[in-house]
């Protein structure tokens, strides 16, 4: 298991209590878009979430993964 950064974990933090999410929704931080995107892009590459139509959505792993963090701290 991947050990994934503060971003990251927010962003599947969100999407445990938001099960369809857009981009712009995901982005609760102020970092620039691109490195945004780029914790997204390495995400939806870990198979932790995927994107449908517009938005975005847990798979199967990254639920069970999500379910393991502590929403509070971000951390496993």
């Amino acid at each position: 298991m991947k050990e994934l950064n503060p971003i990251q974990m927010k962003i599947l933090k969100h999407l445990l209590f938001n099960p369809k999410s857009r981009e712009k929704d995901l982005n609760l931080v102020d970092v620039p878009t691109k490195t945004f995107e780029g914790h997204l892009k390495e995400v939806v590459g870990l198979k932790y979430i995927y994107k449908y139509n517009e938005d975005y959505r847990l798979t199967v792993e990254g639920k069970e993964f999500a379910n393991t963090m502590d929403t509070q701290s971000h951390k496993i």
